[in-house]
């Protein structure tokens, strides 16, 4: 996970797990702040992106092709090259939206 401001300055970077209370436990810090948490579309990523919207968090699940071609341009192919790849994506609004479905009721 990385957190961005709108200059591309750093304010947080580390590793998080993959489980929507992790995530936005660690987001609480800058509640009010964010503008956009973007995620790569993944098999997790509608339990995620469903669990930041419940919890108000301003979420889009971004184009995973898209994603790859920003992200190659990175000299070295890390987790953490990742994310801040996609950090810079969301802060510049170079991203591809993906439509996430919404929960079926029954």
């Amino acid at each position: 996970m990385c957190v961005v401001d709108h200059d591309g300055v750093v304010h947080w970077q580390g590793k998080i797990p993959s489980e929507p209370g992790r995530l936005i436990k660690r987001l609480a810090e800058w509640s009010g702040i964010i503008e956009l948490v973007g995620i790569e579309a993944c098999p997790l990523s509608e339990w995620l992106h469903r669990g930041l919207r419940e919890e108000g968090i301003p979420v889009v699940c971004i184009e995973t092709r898209q994603a790859q071609r920003f992200l190659s341009s990175r000299p070295v192919k890390t987790d953490k090259n990742d994310a801040r790849g996609i950090a810079e994506m969301m802060r510049l609004g170079h991203y591809g939206p993906v439509h996430v479905k919404s929960r079926q009721r029954s």
